[in-house]
C-alpha cells in the first residue's frame, strides 16, 4: 500500500547556535529563546534545514514509540511558530529502525521521505514532494521486505538515495536465512535504480551520506564467520562506479555509526563498539573513527576512546557519535562522540575532533568533565560554522541518580558552537529549562546556513510528552 500524503513543513528558517567564549565549566543562559511546544507532536524529533534556509521538523505521534508512533511533520513559519502539518502515513504507522534520517530536503523546497509501513510485509516506501504540500510520488523500494534499518539522504541538486537492511522475502520476517543491503538511487533527471550492495549476516547499523556532486558513502556493519562484526565503507561515484569495499575496523552488536562525505570524496566515519550486554564483566566499550582524503583514499582506523565495565543501563545511548562536513576552504569535517572515563565511578563526556584530508586531529573535550553528559546532535554549514547539542545528567543511557536517592537528578539540554571549524567549540550554553527530575528524549539540531542561526528541538519522556523548540542568535566569531 502506498504512503499516504503528508503535508510537510516549509521552514523559512531562522536557527540556533552558540557564541564561543573562554569559560568552559560554567553554563551561560539567556541566549536561547524560551521553549515553545509543538502542537500534536509527542516524542522523537528529526530536524533539517536546507541551503535556502527552509526546513522541517518531524516527530512521532501520541503513542511516543518508533514502532507504534506515527510521524508528525510540523511547519516552522516565518513568524517563528510551529504548526502541525500532517502525518507521514495517516492510516499506517511507520518506523525508523536503526536510523533517524528518514527525511532529507533538497533543491529550494523539495524533500524525500522514506520509512517502513507497519503492515504485515514491513515494506520500505519512498516519497518525494514539496515542503508544505502532500507527497506526490510514492513507491515501494524493490526487494525491501521487513526492513530493520532505513537511511535517506539528498543533496541540493536533487540526487536522492535510500539505504535499507531488509529480509530477502516477504515470507521471511525473521530474516532466518540472510539479510540484504539495498541502495535505491535517483540522480536528478534520471529514473530510480535499486541494487543489492551486500548480503549475509548484516547488523542493523548503517550510515549513508552524499556530497554536493552526488557521490555516495555507504557504511554498514556485518558479522563474519568468527562472529566478529566489521564496519565496512564503500563510495559510489555520481557516474555509478563503486570503489573497492574497505574494512574500516571492528564494531559490535550494540554499536552505532555516523558518516559524512565532502568534496572530491573526502570522508569521515565514526562508530561505537559496545558489547551486547553492558552488565557482563569484561565488557568492551570504545569509539573509533576512519577518514579518507582526496579521491576517497582511506587511512587506518583510530581509537578515540575506550573504557571497560559500566554497569547495567550505562551503555552509550543513541546517537553516541555523529559527523558533519564543511565545504570551506580547507573542506574539513567534524566528528563528535560520547566517551566515559575509566572505572565504575567514571563520568560520561562529549568530545569533538576536526578531520582534514583524511587526518583526524586531536580531540577536544566539549562538555563539563564533572557532569555526566551525552551527545544528542551535531550540525555544520558549508561556511564552516558548527554547533552541537548535548544532554546533561545522563549516565550513558539511563538518567543520573542523585547520591542517596532513587530519583533522577533531572536532565537538561546544553549546546556549544564555533564560527570556524578549525577552532574548538566555545562555552557551554543552557538550551532547556526543565523540571527537576525530568528525563529527556534527546535533542535535534539544525543550523540555517543563510542566517547562521540554529534551531533545537527536544522532548521530555512523560505520558503527555510534547516536543519543545528553542532558537538562538547567530554564530559569530569570538571578539
Amino acid at each position: 500500500m502506498p504512503l499516504h500524503p503528508i503535508t510537510v513543513c516549509v521552514l523559512a528558517a531562522t536557527v540556533l547556535v552558540l557564541t564561543a567564549s573562554s569559560a568552559r565549566a560554567q553554563v551561560a543562559s539567556g541566549l536561547w529563546s524560551a521553549a515553545v511546544a509543538i502542537p500534536a507532536a509527542a516524542r522523537g524529533q528529526e530536524l533539517h534545514v536546507n541551503a535556502s534556509g527552509r526546513g522541517l521538523l518531524v516527530s512521532t505521534g501520541a503513542s511516543g514509540t518508533l514502532r507504534a508512533g506515527r510521524l508528525v511533520a510540523s511547519l516552522w513559519s516565518p513568524d517563528g511558530t510551529f504548526a502541525t502539518a500532517g502525518t507521514f502515513a495517516p492510516e499506517h504507522d511507520i518506523a525508523a529502525y536503526g536510523a533517524d534520517h528518514i527525511f532529507a530536503p533538497y533543491a529550494a523546497d523539495h524533500l524525500v521521505a522514506a520509512g517502513v509501513v507497519d503492515d504485515r510485509d514491513g515494506r520500505v516506501w519512498i516519497g518525494t514532494g514539496r515542503m508544505g504540500r502532500p507527497l506526490d510520488v510514492t513507491h515501494p523500494m524493490p526487494g525491501a521486505w521487513h526492513a530493520v534499518s532505513v537511511q535517506t539522504t539528498a543533496n541540493a541538486a536533487g540526487d536522492l538515495a535510500t539505504l535499507a537492511v531488509a529480509c530477502p522475502s516477504a515470507h521471511d520476517e525473521g530474516c532466518t536465512r540472510t539479510r540484504r543491503l539495498l541502495l535505491s538511487v535517483r540522480r536528478h533527471g534520471h529514473p530510480r535504480k535499486t541494487s543489492e550492495i551486500d548480503a549475509g549476516y548484516l547488523r542493523n547499523q548503517t550510515a549513508l551520506a552524499t556530497n554536493e556532486r552526488g557521490d555516495l558513502l555507504v557504511v554498514y556493519a556485518k558479522r563474519d564467520s568468527k562472529s566478529r562484526t566489521h564496519v565496512y565503507g564503500r563510495i559510489r561515484t555520481l557516474a555509478g562506479h563503486w570503489e573497492r569495499r574497505r574494512d574500516l575496523g571492528y564494531s559490535d552488536y550494540a554499536g552505532t555509526l555516523a558518516a559524512a562525505l565532502g568534496r572530491v570524496r573526502r570522508a569521515a566515519v565514526i562508530w561505537t563498539k559496545q558489547t551486547v550486554s553492558e552488565c557482563e564483566p569484561g565488557s568492551d566499550n570504545g569509539v573509533y573513527a576512519a577518514a579518507a582524503g582526496i579521491g576517497g583514499h582511506w587511512t587506518g582506523d583510530r581509537q578515540l576512546a575506550t573504557w571497560g565495565d559500566v554497569g547495567c543501563g550505562h551503555y552509550v545511548a543513541v546517537p553516541g557519535v555523529d559527523a558533519a562536513f564543511s565545504q570551506d576552504a580547507r573542506r574539513r569535517a567534524i566528528i563528535a562522540w560520547t566517551a566515559r572515563s575509566p572505572g565504575q565511578a567514571g563520568v560520561f563526556s562529549v568530545h569533538s575532533a576536526v578531520v582534514t584530508n583524511g587526518v583526524i586531529y586531536s580531540d577536544h573535550l566539549v562538555s563539563d568533565p564533572a557532569v555526566d553528559t551525552v551527545l544528542s546532535d551535531l550540525d555544520a554549514t558549508a561556511a564552516g560554522q558548527a554547533a552541537i547539542v548535548m544532554t546533561t545528567n545522563k549516565a550513558g543511557a539511563d538518567p543520573a541518580i542523585a547520591p542517596g536517592s532513587s530519583s533522577p537528578i533531572g536532565e537538561h539540554i546544553i549546546a556549544a558552537a564555533t564560527a570556524a571549524m578549525q577552532t574548538p567549540f566555545g562555552s557551554l550554553e543552557d538550551v532547556s529549562t526543565n523540571a527537576a527530575g525530568e528525563v529527556l528524549d534527546g535533542a535535534a539540531l539544525a543550523i540555517d546556513p543563510v542566517s547562521t542561526r540554529a534551531l533545537s528541538a527536544w522532548s521530555p519522556i512523560t505520558v503527555a510528552a510534547t516536543v519543545n523548540t528553542s532558537i538562538r542568535t547567530q554564530i559569530r566569531p569570538t571578539p
